[in-house]
């Protein structure tokens, strides 16, 4: 990294703490207005102009447009007055600025969010809270939230998140590179380096007897760059600069190999596992509709 290079700071998930949000984006003339707005084109360009939504390349604003406006009309279909319309729009607006402030995952935090700013709304305890939404409307805003928003989270997530890579560097302080440096003092620095490993080797190879010897040559013929040897754990010992530093490189490169494995295998679990947690959750949505449903005509 070169002098004055700015680091990229990755926020990481979070909880927030759930506030009342009546006429917090949009008031009260301006509620009332895209209430009643009839016509596709006009509630899209109110929209546009209200939430300063801008068309990019990647087709976010679209993706954004498209959220805020099936919002719309899921207010005018079950008659929200524009406190509650209010309400409901500044919801969805902290709930996707909260999915997409981090690549990580993080929707086990959003849908702890969505509960306490349902909650926040349902149950009139000022200043901590405002009964906006009746019970009934409470299910149903977050019945919406979870077969609509967060059943497409992925997408989100892809779309308006970077994508980050591991960049990893190495610098092998402890074996320089022989071309800055030069092979006398190469050699020098790499002598220090295996100063106690080579006079173990020196004591081990006074041990050898002449079967030992004739042994130890059929060894070299295989591999000239190792030498048998008790003081290497894994029972080596190098000839050569070039072939310990190959021998770390390659060991490194195994455990990394390793380490990568391990996290791609706990991504892969905690993906799945969040699946899971939305399909349970969609699965017990609709329940609750059918449910609902029925005890309606069984009033009727």
């Amino acid at each position: 990294m070169s002098d004055g290079e700015v680091i990229p700071v990755i926020p990481v998930p979070r909880t927030k703490k759930a506030k009342a949000s009546v006429w917090r984006d949009i008031g009260v003339a301006e509620t009332d207005y895209v209430l009643r707005l009839s016509t596709v084109e006009d509630t899209r360009a109110f929209i546009i102009e209200t939430f300063g939504i801008r068309e990019d390349s990647d087709g976010r604003g679209t993706i954004v447009l498209d959220m805020f406006y099936y919002a719309v009309q899921f207010c005018k279909e079950y008659n929200f007055n524009s406190e509650k319309t209010s309400c409901f729009l500044s919801i969805l607006k902290q709930i996707h600025e909260m999915a997409i402030e981090t690549p990580f995952g993080n929707i086990k935090e959003t849908l702890e969010f969505l509960k306490d700013l349902i909650l926040c709304h349902s149950v009139h305890r000022p200043p901590f809270s405002l009964g906006i939404f009746s019970p009934q409307e409470a299910t149903a805003v977050s019945n919406y939230f979870i077969d609509s928003y967060f059943r497409h989270f992925k997408m989100y997530k892809y779309v308006f998140n970077p994508q980050v890579q591991l960049d990893l560097t190495i610098n092998y302080t402890a074996f320089p590179n022989s071309s800055r440096e030069s092979g006398k003092n190469s050699q020098s620095t790499m002598a220090d380096a295996f100063d106690q490993d080579s006079s173990r080797t020196q004591q081990n190879e006074d041990r050898f007897t002449a079967e030992d010897d004739e042994k130890q040559l059929e060894v070299s013929d295989q591999a000239p760059a190792l030498i048998v040897g008790d003081s290497n754990p894994d029972g080596l010992q190098f000839d050569s600069d070039t072939d310990s530093m190959s021998a770390l490189k390659r060991l490194i490169r195994e455990r990394l190999k390793k380490e990568m494995g391990q996290l791609q295998a706990s991504v892969s679990a905690q993906l799945q596992r969040s699946d899971e947690e939305i399909n349970k959750a969609t699965i017990e949505s609709a329940r609750k509709q059918q449910s609902a449903a029925a005890a309606a005509k069984k009033k009727k």
